[in-house]
């Protein structure tokens, strides 16, 4: 079944052999933004007792709170970028209603995973937004965005449960424990001993299911793309998984100023962070999106011919 996700790999040579320009990736943008914003504006209506929710944990489409919490942390990325860049007052009014949207959704979702890179990335968010501001005001601006996640009662709630369960179980899970509410460190001690057992070239696509179940627990993935490559390709996989997403950062962030290298650096970014908390990389819609994102490197151009657009401009 994992051998089988090769596949989408094929995304990377389709997307970056069509005809791209920054016109076509600001309408990809656009849809990005517009799928995004009508999840968020189901979510509301199930969030104030209009709709019942389809799933009983998620608000919004979608099964996967993980998932949805990625692609609304690159959309509000993209939209705060935007923000900086527009000049008109109306495109201000709108970029600031999206993200205000897609914060929202963050906010009433249950994954704690979101809330926590949200927090992280709140900085970026935060000098686009006020770009125009000192340094100070940029600081007070990331701690308030942090800060307004905590007006959610549905945050509030896992904060609260998350903090009991780990106080009550503090000892098993220093210990390495299977906690079936906080599984999460048993899950990588268990990704570890496989690892240090076999480090070279790892046991094989998908492997760490069989021997966890011949322990007597049966583990799909270990919740990292870190360890997931490292179990599976041992070493090898490790750096390979680094080189991709350093030569991923790299790139874009040389282009940040881009519209185009600004979306794969926030691709990048979010896909990389919650990669240390989920196998993303094993999920159809984040392994497409990463797929997606790295094939758009090839319509980059490099520093040397920015500046040289510049010097003419």
């Amino acid at each position: 079944d994992y051998a089988e996700k090769t596949k989408y790999w094929i995304a990377v040579i389709l997307t970056a052999s069509v005809t791209f320009n920054e016109k076509r990736s600001l309408i990809l943008i656009k849809c990005l933004w517009a799928g995004l914003c009508l999840g968020a504006l189901l979510a509301a209506i199930q969030f104030f007792g209009i709709m019942a929710p389809i799933t009983e944990s998620q608000l919004g489409f979608g099964i996967v709170h993980t998932l949805i919490n990625m692609y609304l942390m690159i959309g509000i990325l993209t939209a705060s970028f935007a923000f900086k860049n527009v000049t008109s007052t109306k495109g201000k009014v709108i970029m600031s209603l999206i993200i205000l949207l897609l914060s929202f959704h963050v906010a009433v979702s249950i994954g704690r995973t979101g809330y926590l890179i949200f927090a992280l990335l709140s900085p970026l968010v935060a000098n686009n937004l006020m770009h125009q501001f000192s340094f100070k005001i940029k600081i007070i601006a990331s701690i308030i965005l942090v800060f307004s996640l905590l007006l959610s009662p549905t945050v509030r709630g896992i904060i609260k449960t998350t903090s009991v369960i780990f106080n009550n179980n503090k000892e098993k899970i220093f210990k390495g424990e299977d906690i079936q509410r906080l599984p999460r460190p048993f899950i990588y001690k268990e990704a570890v001993k496989i690892i240090i057992d076999h480090p070279v070239i790892g046991i094989g696509t998908g492997s760490i299911t069989e021997p966890t179940r011949a322990m007597g627990h049966s583990v799909t993935h270990p919740h990292n793309n870190f360890l997931y490559m490292g179990v599976s390709y041992g070493v090898i996989g490790i750096f390979s998984y680094f080189w991709l997403f350093w030569n991923m950062l790299k790139r874009s962030w040389e282009m940040r100023q881009t519209r185009t290298g600004y979306f794969i650096f926030s691709s990048c970014i979010v896909l990389f962070l919650g990669g240390l908390f989920d196998t993303q990389i094993l999920n159809t819609g984040t392994l497409l999106f990463l797929s997606m994102s790295y094939g758009m490197l090839n319509h980059l151009p490099d520093s040397t011919q920015l500046r040289d657009s510049n010097c003419k401009t």
